[in-house]
């Protein structure tokens, strides 16, 4: 069973604000509003009507509310400029009273669209930032974070999901006095590389492997200790795999993988197995699809280049990239993103799908779209290469890779999007689908856009969407 590891990187964003009245007052105040929640102030009174019931009275500012006494303990006012209310709260004892917030119970989100499943989510750019998307198929609600390139899920009371953020934090280990949780040294074994994970989880532990749940997709990315096994195991591809079977560095630079069969692959190319050539099936037998090719924007006044680990070239071609394949178990290399003169850089590696030829296209339709394997220190711009890319302003459907290490993401074509960019009148450039694109597919391209600078990247599989296990 080939195993992988990969984690999902997820964050998950709340906001809070505080604030006091200009009397001293004692207020603290609730939670902002979700984007696309309807207005707090279409029914004033009602914030909290729910929990509350009516109000003793209205005011308008917090100013307004007096001070608290023992004759208005218990006493509920609704501050109409901060659209909540406050309760007197008199302390006998003390002779001492103040106004508290009543609290909010948190609530699900307000989702700005409903989709099926989480590939159906698209690309998130700068345009759909902050935006809610509630998944029917994981009954999980995402909020699009354009800085991260990628959907998030958002925590809300009734699901308390597994969260992560940006960091290089280890699990915490699990806490018991049973014994077997115990090594022969008498600690909890913990991962030995902290390079493999991206981001901190929900420390968990079971008794024996058959006792974890079902690896589903709304705990992928999710490790949980097994006293047993003394090890930790993380669910991706719908299975539960060890942690301890192999550690590999963010982003491999040499073939250590290779000594095991531990890898994860897609059904057309396969790094660690020294394959050069993508097997497209799509070029009718020629022979001519597949071959990696490198391409840059310095023919447009930029600066960017690929630095490879060693040269490429082999008795067949000067251009072939197997001894970087062999080096890596993949393409893997530094970028070097430069502007030159240019406002904006791009460096890129690529295939053809049915031949060598510009005219030459192929219906991938079949595919259901693509399966990628790979570690990044950027993220990585799939795109979609048509035949008269010009005629699209080269606006072509793409779809954002995240930074991370040992991914493995499958992209249906239909998440494949374009940006939207205008012509110099101002007028959208002609549209395209991913999947009417997939029907008329002349290349599959691996773009570095962005922030100038060198990232490290290896590029490991490429398969059918689903055949990356």
């Amino acid at each position: 069973m080939k195993k992988f590891t990969a984690l999902l990187v997820v964050a998950a964003a709340s906001m809070y604000f505080t604030g006091c009245g200009e009397n001293g007052t004692n207020v603290t105040n609730g939670f902002a509003d979700q984007k696309g929640s309807s207005s707090s102030t279409e029914k004033k009174g009602n914030a909290d009507e729910e929990e509350t019931g009516d109000y003793d009275k209205t005011v308008e500012t917090a100013d307004d509310l007096g001070k608290c006494t023992a004759k208005k303990d218990g006493k509920v006012y609704f501050v109409e400029e901060d659209e909540v209310a406050y309760t007197c709260k008199y302390d006998e004892d003390t002779e001492e009273g103040e106004w508290v917030k009543k609290e909010k119970k948190p609530s699900k989100p307000v989702a700005d669209e409903t989709v099926d499943s989480a590939d159906d989510l698209g690309n998130c750019t700068s345009k759909k930032d902050g935006d809610i998307y509630y998944v029917e198929e994981d009954d999980e609600f995402f909020e699009c974070d354009a800085e991260e390139g990628d959907w998030v899920p958002v925590k809300t009371e009734d699901k308390d999901k597994p969260s992560s953020s940006n960091s290089s934090s280890l699990p915490d280990k699990p806490s018991s006095s049973n014994s077997s949780t115990q090594t022969s040294s008498g600690s909890t074994p913990t991962p030995t590389s902290a390079e493999s994970y991206a981001s901190p989880v929900i420390p968990e532990q079971v008794s024996t492997v058959a006792d974890l749940p079902t690896c589903t997709n709304n705990l992928d990315g999710t490790i949980i200790y097994v006293t047993s096994k003394n090890d930790y195991y993380y669910c991706a591809l719908s299975e539960w795999h060890s942690l301890n079977a192999e550690i590999i560095e963010d982003p491999p630079t040499s073939s250590a993988s290779s000594s095991t069969n531990d890898y994860v692959c897609g059904d057309m190319w396969c790094g660690p197995e020294g394959q050069e050539q993508v097997v497209t099936g799509l070029d009718a037998g020629a022979n001519l699809s597949g071959w990696w090719w490198e391409y840059n924007d310095q023919g447009n006044g930029g600066g960017s280049y690929f630095s490879w680990p060693t040269s490429k070239g082999n008795e067949f071609s000067d251009e072939s990239f197997v001894p970087i394949i062999e080096e890596c178990d993949g393409l893997c290399g530094i970028v070097h993103l430069d502007n030159g003169i240019l406002t904006y850089n791009f460096a890129g590696i690529g295939f053809n799908v049915s031949g060598d030829d510009s005219d030459e296209i192929a219906n991938a339709s079949s595919w259901g779209g693509i399966c990628v394997v790979y570690s990044s220190e950027a993220p990585i711009t799939v795109e979609m290469g048509l035949e008269n890319e010009t005629y699209y302003g080269s606006d072509l459907p793409k779809y954002t890779l995240v930074a991370g290490t040992n991914k493995v993401k499958d992209i249906p074509w239909s998440a494949f999007e374009q940006a939207g960019w205008l012509d110099e009148d101002g007028y959208p450039y002609p549209s395209i689908t991913g999947t009417t694109a997939a029907r008329e597919l002349h290349s599959l391209k691996f773009k570095f856009t962005g922030v100038e600078g060198t990232y490290s990247f290896n590029i490991q599989s490429i398969g059918t969407y689903g055949s990356c296990k």
